[in-house]
């Protein structure tokens, strides 16, 4: 009896712990099937295996409210345990003593699927079909291609056609020789082919000068590279091809096409569907969607940044094509739905764009279909806003009829009041104060309305919000922490009080009138809470405002009004802003005030004002002052090779050896002037002072003299310095620091290069943590073997060290570039082909080469004994699995997988992706395909949670396709 209840375990544990049927069905299912046993010896055999419900009550609480949910969205569903099906009869039996409220179903968020099952829309067969065969996609379209219609029945594509896709795909802009080679190897490292010498047949198509073969393979090279988002130009290809597939009757060969279901047709299919929309083509967009086509797919478009983040009915509604808008209406589609890019259509809902665009028929529409109205866009802007700030009264009096709030406030442009200011609509505004908006805002992050008015010099609007109860002492507006970047950058000039607007416009009456009703005077500044230097972070008093605007009278009554003309909470005094303008009568006004001098003295020599500089001096200002960037008089005379002011400055006390960031001396070094180096030795400057580490003083601060010369490769001046005794070997600097050999190697001089090694130069001193490099991966990263055979027979280490943020050894450099010949060249010295990749960002020489696509580069390291299973660095890591998953490299993919590459490979510690999740996000449906025959893990704990994860990293990129790859795969 033991052994038959043992041959019968899978099924009763199928039947009563994944389908959940009580024991009495259990054991009439399987009396039916020919077992019977008593109640009591079910119980002990079922204790004695384990075996317990899968499912609880609230499980199946929560799976009949969802699935209810799906109905009455017309969704059906089938519900999987482990991959098996379950019956509506086992639904039914399930959740049969289950409670759910009538409001359940009806709640606005859908009920999340419980632990353990699969809820899922049914697709076809055909679609099942090709998830379940071990082919490639690419290779079971090709299989089913022939029988799908009489490709001898097509038109050609014309040579204007070819002549614009061939260079797309082959991603060189001619087709000369070493063209030609670069093409092979690519098509080598992506196409899913079984040895390099298929690639030729398919080359001699695409360039030959018969148009039907090279059609059809264009056509099917086409469908590969954009169903695996592997073109940068495909929205080009797409256009193209969508201009062939409306020639003639070609269009059936499409709609045939996409009758077939399958992950590559439905990946191609989405870009010549966004294409279709486009040319607003509404044949061919219904063509799509009575094939099944999402309408409310997230669709790439070329104007979007990010290269996707758009609906169909954004760019519907962005072209004002009503036409499109009422067929995709035909569907069930979220009207709110955005894509989340950066571009126009793609941050605003479509209501958004209606508003702004003053469309109407088109705002009615989709409020009449339920659209948000007070939804905020990308850049914080509700409909009512985009339709204030574009002038669309009559829209937003509708809007506002419908209950859009007229005070909603946005971080980024107001209220839309604010809006109308700005573009200075009278009839909006005064629409809009009828109707009750407040004067004053509430958003401390924008401007006001009556900065916005100050701000757009509107006299009238000024005094008609002061009437009305405008706060004239207002503060500036200050960004928040948190705040989005997009948000951040929209926000960049409204940093200002009223008053410092109308002193910036140079409005005297506006100033007086604001003064008259309360304006501080000496507001502070608005400033930007990140980590910017000064002058970036900060706004403008109101005097340094006044200064800028050039006028004289303002100057004067604001200081006569107690202006302070110390003050230093903005980006610039007024004195400074003074000489910067090299406005002399305001220099002068300003410096009868008496105001502190600062660092005005370096924007005069800027200027090269003799007679600033004198009345300056004369005026006690330190000649030695620096700015924010670190620059003094000097060092700025210096810069624009002011001989005979250098020679007056450091008569007049100007330190030639400053403790700043930018020195002298390293300037005439920078600017290859030999005579003002030694005007500044002469003077007492240090030939091996370097400048003080500032963020914002660029390489130049993270060098000394020699280091300057020698990265411009001047070798006469390198000289100079080394006769007058500069330290040789000056360490490099922490931050994108070079010692003189790294840095004359980094400029290509060989003669510089070995002048310095003559002299006795360290050929392995270590390169700076922050962007460095050591002087053997600088002339690997110019792929100069010449230099790098000078540097190794004098002793360069093969085995470099890597800076630890963006660094790579000089193999791992040579790997990521694909010069074979320096890589066997650095072998042959004893470099390590498996040194660990630098902490972040960092690549070992396999995985530098797999992220790139040197196909030959990564067969050569694998022969060469490379581990195919490094770890990915702690930060921005990738496995060389990950690496080829992200490139969408099939057959280095291939190749890794065939040498051991783990497949589940975990993700670097620090923003890094399974390969699974990677060839999602990137939408490499054959890749994926790839990953899953080789053991992608989607079932266990770990598989379920990079499961979810590669679906939503595909379906958030616009990849639907590869998400319903995955979807649908779990149940296979």
């Amino acid at each position: 009896m033991a052994s038959e209840w043992e041959s019968r375990k899978e099924r009763i544990t199928e039947l009563f712990s994944d389908r959940n049927n009580t024991l009495d069905r259990v054991m009439a299912i399987m009396k039916c099937e020919g077992f019977s046993a008593s109640k009591s010896g079910y119980e002990r055999q079922l204790k004695a295996w384990g075996i317990r419900k899968n499912r609880d009550k609230t499980s199946m609480i929560s799976l009949k409210i969802k699935l209810e949910q799906r109905q009455r969205r017309n969704k059906n569903s089938h519900v999987y345990i482990k991959g098996v099906l379950l019956s509506k009869l086992d639904i039914e039996q399930a959740t049969a003593g289950c409670y759910v409220s009538y409001a359940a179903p009806y709640a606005p968020e859908e009920c999340k699927t419980p632990p353990g099952m699969t809820v899922i829309t049914p697709t076809s067969d055909g679609y099942m079909l090709s998830v379940r065969t071990r082919d490639l996609p690419f290779i079971y379209f090709l299989r089913q291609l022939a029988p799908i219609t009489n490709l001898n029945m097509l038109i050609d594509m014309p040579p204007q056609i070819l002549q614009a896709i061939v260079p797309a795909i082959c991603t060189e802009p001619n087709l000369g020789q070493l063209a030609m080679e670069n093409i092979f190897h690519h098509l080598s490292a992506t196409l899913p082919v079984q040895r390099d010498d298929d690639i030729l047949p398919v080359l001699r198509h695409i360039v030959g000068h018969d148009f039907t073969a090279a059609t059809l393979e264009i056509l099917k090279v086409t469908v590969y590279l954009l169903s695996n988002n592997l073109l940068d130009n495909g929205d080009l290809i797409c256009d193209e091809l969508l201009k062939w597939f409306q020639m003639g009757d070609n269009h059936l060969l499409l709609a045939a096409i996409l009758s077939h279901k399958m992950p590559t047709i439905e990946a191609f299919a989405e870009g010549i569907f966004a294409s279709a929309l486009q040319a607003e083509d509404q044949r061919m967009v219904r063509v799509f969607l009575d094939s099944g086509m999402n309408p409310g797919i997230v669709i790439r478009v070329s104007s979007s940044p990010s290269g996707f983040g758009c609906t169909a009915l954004q760019l519907a509604a962005g072209k004002n094509n009503l036409d499109l808008v009422k067929l995709f209406l035909e569907f069930d589609i979220d009207v709110d739905q955005t894509g989340g890019g950066m571009s126009d259509y793609g941050s605003r809902t479509p209501l958004q764009i209606a508003a702004r665009n003053g469309n109407m028929e088109l705002a009615q529409i989709l409020i009449s279909r339920g659209a948000v109205l007070d939804k905020l866009d990308l850049w914080g802007a509700a409909a009512l806003q985009n339709a204030a700030s574009k002038g669309n009264i009559e829209i937003a009096k509708t809007l506002l009829d419908h209950g859009a709030d007229i005070n909603v406030q946005s971080r980024t442009c107001g209220c839309a009041l604010e809006c109308a200011i700005r573009v200075r609509d009278t009839a909006m505004f005064e629409m809009l104060l009828q109707r009750g908006a407040n004067v004053n805002g509430t958003e401390p992050s924008v401007n006001t309305p009556l900065q916005s008015a100050a701000m757009v010099d509107d006299h009238e609007t000024v005094q008609h919000l002061l009437q009305q109860g405008a706060d004239a002492n207002a503060p500036a507006p200050r960004w928040k922490d948190g705040y989005r970047l997009v948000e951040n950058l929209v926000r960049e000039h409204d940093r200002r009080t009223a008053l410092q607007w109308a002193a910036a416009n140079g409005n005297t009456k506006l100033c007086q009138i604001l003064m008259d009703a309360g304006a501080n005077l000496n507001a502070v500044p608005g400033k930007v809470n990140l980590d910017y230097g000064k002058h970036m972070g900060m706004g403008m008093t109101v005097l340094a405002a006044a200064v800028l605007s050039k006028n004289y009278e303002l100057v004067e009554l604001l200081l006569r009004c107690g202006a302070d003309i110390n003050d230093e909470r903005g980006s610039e005094t007024a004195l400074e802003a003074a000489t910067r303008l090299d406005d002399m009568a305001i220099v002068q006004l300003v410096l009868s005030a008496h105001p502190r001098l600062g660092n005005s003295l370096v924007s005069a020599v800027r200027n090269q004002n003799l007679r600033l500089i004198l009345m300056l001096l004369e005026a006690g200002a330190d000649i030695n002052a620096v700015n924010e960037c670190g620059e003094s008089a000097l060092s700025v005379a210096v810069s624009v090779r002011d001989h005979s002011l250098v020679s007056f400055l450091l008569q007049s006390g100007a330190n030639p050896a400053p403790k700043s960031a930018i020195l002298p001396l390293v300037v005439a070094a920078y600017v290859g002037d030999l005579d003002l180096i030694k005007i500044l030795l002469d003077g007492g400057a240090n030939c091996d002072q370097r400048g003080r580490r500032r963020r914002n003083a660029g390489l130049i601060g993270d060098l000394n003299v020699l280091q300057a010369a020698a990265i411009t490769g001047n070798i006469n001046i390198v000289r100079y310095l080394l006769e007058v005794g500069a330290d040789l070997n000056v360490p490099a600097a922490q931050y994108e620091g070079r010692t003189a050999l790294q840095a004359a190697v980094q400029s290509g001089s060989s003669e510089t290069v070995q002048l310095l090694l003559n002299w006795g130069a360290r050929v392995n001193s270590p390169a700076g943590q922050s962007g460095g490099v050591t002087a053997l991966q600088a002339a690997v990263l110019r792929r100069d073997i010449g230099l790098v055979r000078m540097l190794l027979t004098a002793g360069a280490d093969a085995n470099d060290m890597p800076a630890a943020l963006f660094g790579k050894t000089s193999l791992q450099t040579a790997s990521e570039k694909g010069d074979d010949k320096i890589v066997c060249l650095l072998l042959e010295y004893g470099a390590d082909i498996n040194s660990p990749a630098a902490d972040i960002y960092g690549r070992t020489a396999l995985q530098a080469a797999a992220e790139v696509g040197h196909y030959y580069m990564v067969q050569l390291l694998l022969a060469r004994g490379a581990d195919a299973n490094a770890p990915a660095c702690n930060d921005w890591g990738l496995t060389a699995i990950q690496a080829a998953a992200r490139g969408g490299y099939l057959h280095i993919a291939d190749v890794l997988l065939k040498n051991g590459a783990n497949v589940n490979a975990p993700a670097s510690e620090r923003r890094g992706y399974t390969a699974l999740e990677t060839a999602a996000h990137f939408g490499r449906v054959d890749m994926l395909k790839l990953l899953l025959n080789a053991g992608a893990d989607i079932t266990s704990e770990f598989g379920r949670a990079q499961l979810k994860s590669a679906m939503v990293l595909a379906t958030s990129s616009g990849h639907e396709s590869a998400a319903k790859l995955l979807k649908y795969h779990q149940i296979c």
